[in-house]
């Protein structure tokens, strides 16, 4: 069953992320064994398992399954800081940070010597600025303040090549005017790689990855009731996707593409960027086509920075205000593809454009406006609603 839609994953150009997760009962520790969530006792016996699987899946002709994939990337356990879903061992909440540290040491070095050219990610964690709350720490918390993985296991620091967080915002858009920049997706993002980069942690070599990050649309159940329109989903995934590139993530999975349960009172499941299967079809959202056009306009194009009518300024003390102008360019050859928008409400923007070029103007779901050119410069109504100019 893996095995096969696995491959139709991958025949339809999908990457697969391989997330190793949860314990046979025979497996868990005796201290949470009736919690489907409960942690391996063994932490060698959960790499003898991941080191099956990379075999499994490595591509390399030798133990493979038969017409797979290859899985290059594998990703130790999903959200180890919730306490939901890697619970305490015992009555000792540092003996889960333990565990995780143990466990993550086991299966990086199992990974590798199965397969030395796999990429090991930590399960992805939430972040946001270092604190607990209701029984969940946060990410950055979690792997080493006091207690922490780190702090308990040291070798855990080299364990694995990518940090993969999760930066949700349910309530509010990613670049958000009311809330401070620290905790917008900008700014989660630029804590995560400040706090890598640091001498502390010590890992200015390992990339961020966001391993999950969506809002969830009406109607359905959302968490702590966390509902906002289609449209609104449509335009903050295309706002956090470019944020996130061009802030320097590596890879972006966005949560998520369809609910496998369809079952709109299953909380999250309408985070998906298509409505629930009607029996013949998945019925797209405006997410669905506006991923779509931005992943068709941005193929094989290299984040460069901010473009010329860009006026956001990035404050970590600060509130958002306005939120100014977001104007983030890329290049694909001697294209220039230009992505703009404004978090909040409406206004004019104008810049330069290159000489002896033509210049398309695209709308977030693909629609072709006609550009507004004068005098050299394009002119532009932004808005909430993110706009695509392509010069070449």
């Amino acid at each position: 069953m893996y095995d096969g839609s696995l491959l139709l994953t991958a025949q339809k150009g999908f990457g697969i992320i391989g997330m190793l997760l949860t314990t046979p009962f025979w497996a868990r520790d005796s201290a949470c064994r009736s919690d489907y969530w409960c942690p391996p006792a063994d932490v060698n016996q959960y790499a003898e398992f991941a080191s099956w699987m990379v075999e499994r899946y490595d591509g390399d002709g030798v133990d493979d399954a038969p017409g797979s994939p290859r899985i290059a990337a594998w990703q130790i356990w999903n959200e180890p800081n919730d306490t939901l879903l890697w619970p305490n061992i015992g009555n000792d909440g540092n003996a889960r940070k333990r565990r995780y540290g143990q466990l993550l040491v086991a299966a990086y070095d199992a990974i590798k010597a199965a397969d030395p050219t796999a990429t090991v990610l930590t399960g992805g964690t939430y972040i946001y600025d270092g604190s607990c709350a209701g029984g969940i720490c946060d990410g950055f918390n979690f792997f080493n303040a006091d207690g922490g993985v780190f702090k308990q296991v040291p070798a855990a620091r080299d364990a694995f090549d990518v940090f993969a967080v999760h930066p949700y915002i349910p309530t509010d858009s990613p670049d958000a005017t009311y809330i401070p920049h620290v905790i917008t997706v900008q700014g989660r993002l630029r804590n995560a790689r400040n706090w890598l980069n640091d001498a502390a942690i010590g890992r200015r070599d390992a990339p961020i990855w966001i391993t999950e990050m969506g809002w969830c649309t009406a109607p359905g159940t959302c968490p702590g009731n966390a509902i906002i329109t289609e449209e609104q989903q449509a335009n903050y995934m295309v706002r956090s996707l470019v944020i996130a590139q061009q802030t320097g993530v590596q890879h972006t999975s966005y949560f998520q593409f369809e609910d496998a349960f369809d079952d709109d009172g299953r909380e999250w499941s309408n985070a998906a960027i298509v409505r629930n299967y009607t029996g013949s079809a998945y019925p797209p959202k405006p997410a669905y086509n506006a991923y779509r056009v931005l992943s068709s306009q941005l193929r094989n194009a290299v984040p460069v920075g901010i473009g010329p009518a860009h006026t956001h300024q990035y404050d970590a003390e600060n509130f958002n205000g306005s939120g100014g102008v977001y104007h983030y360019r890329y290049t694909r050859g001697s294209a220039i593809i230009d992505v703009l928008w404004v978090p909040q409400g409406e206004t004019i923007a104008s810049f330069a454009l290159e000489s002896n070029r033509s210049v398309r103007l695209f709308d977030r779901d693909g629609g072709s406006l006609g550009p507004n050119v004068s005098n050299g410069r394009l002119n532009l109504n932004l808005s909430e609603r993110p706009l695509i100019v392509v010069q070449e």
